[in-house]
């Protein structure tokens, strides 16, 4: 697991988000039930502006964790986030 941990961090940090998410994918393929991935996920979705996987990955985290705070408040980050883009793109119409 420690293969995909830090080359995952390290993709992330330096905007190779493509490359960071394959490393959590195989990260959560040799350890399924390790958090940690599914953290890291959220937050690239939540830094890309990709807010759907974010909550998708925040609901990940709450079913296997419901009393998960940050998952739960970062979920509602990505909702209220995602409502301001759409009003956006609305008012750009």
């Amino acid at each position: 697991v420690a293969e995909c941990l830090w080359p995952a961090i390290f993709a992330a940090q330096i905007g190779e988000h493509d490359i960071a998410r394959a490393f959590c994918r195989r990260w959560m393929e040799l350890a399924p039930d390790d958090p940690k991935p599914l953290g890291l996920l959220l937050d690239l979705e939540l830094e890309t502006r990709h807010y759907g996987d974010a909550v998708a990955w925040a609901d990940r985290i709450l079913q296997a964790s419901p009393e998960n705070v940050a998952a739960r408040e970062k979920r509602e980050r990505a909702i209220a986030l995602a409502g301001e883009l759409a009003m956006e793109l609305e008012e750009k119409r």
